[in-house]
């Protein structure tokens, strides 16, 4: 590999991974820190041990001539033994700052573009419906969701292959989970929301997940609906590959980032 091009690798690979690598720098610094302020620490009460010696063996020889040191005095004695734990302090702040900064930059471009790909998706479907049609659309999601069903692996280890009385085998399309559940429940689930948003303005999706007893997943408490736009499921019935009926649970609106700062 040449040297330019080794470089620009080298370079590329330190800004995709700069929070990691301050990060790390960080935690470094926060060790160095330490030692560095211990070993300033030792130091200088050997200094000032020294001082006191001097200061001791004056006084014997010119009693009452000497003031007791001032916590000043103790300062410009040491001050210098922990410029070291001073610079390894400050740099382990930078890193700290800097890696933060760059999250946040990042983090608040990747919410841009969820917005602009949730407008866009958003957009994608109300033209599907205004020039296909509602009930021919719904044919388009369900064989979309079938083709997701049959590339499923192992569905008997996701849902228990015996089911309850009156229950069925359902999944989220969100979070690709399978549960079992009825489609009551579902849309009752979806009124205990839908009072919740409309009384305090918001609802997460880890709170919709917790009427169905369904576990949060890392982003549910990220994510939810405000008095903006309420929660509408939707449902298309399928079959699995062994001929058992799967109803498909979807939201009309996915829910979003940041849905607790609409305005109620």
């Amino acid at each position: 590999m040449k040297i330019p091009q080794f470089v620009h690798t080298l370079r590329k690979v330190s800004e995709d991974n700069a929070p990691a690598i301050l990060t790390g720098f960080g935690i470094a610094g926060t060790v160095a820190t330490a030692y560095f302020t211990g070993r300033g620490a030792f130091q200088a009460a050997a200094v000032l041990a020294e001082d006191d010696r001097n200061r001791a063996a004056f006084e014997k020889d010119n009693p009452n001539t000497i003031e007791p040191r001032k916590l000043i005095d103790s300062m410009k004695l040491t001050w210098k033994l922990y410029i070291p734990a001073a610079g390894a302090g400050c740099a382990t702040v930078g890193c700290i700052y800097f890696a933060n900064r760059i999250s946040s930059k990042r983090l608040a471009a990747l919410a841009a573009a969820y917005t602009i790909a949730e407008k866009a998706n958003s957009e994608y479907k109300e033209k599907v419906l205004e020039m296909i049609g509602k009930d021919k659309e719904e044919k388009v999601r369900a064989s979309v969701q079938q083709d997701r069903i049959d590339r499923d692996q192992n569905l008997d280890g996701m849902i228990d292959s015996e089911l309850e009385d009156g229950l069925v085998r359902c999944k989220d399309a969100y979070s690709g989970r399978y549960f079992r559940s009825t489609m009551e429940d579902i849309k009752r689930a979806q009124n205990d929301i839908n009072y919740q948003i409309l009384h305090h303005n918001y609802a997460s999706l880890t709170d919709f997940y917790t009427q169905l007893c369904l576990e949060k997943t890392k982003e549910s408490d990220e994510v939810g609906w405000s008095s903006d736009h309420l929660l509408e499921v939707t449902f298309t019935s399928n079959m699995d590959s062994k001929n058992r009926p799967v109803l498909v649970m979807d939201f009309a609106v996915a829910p979003i980032r940041n849905y607790w700062k609409s305005k109620p």
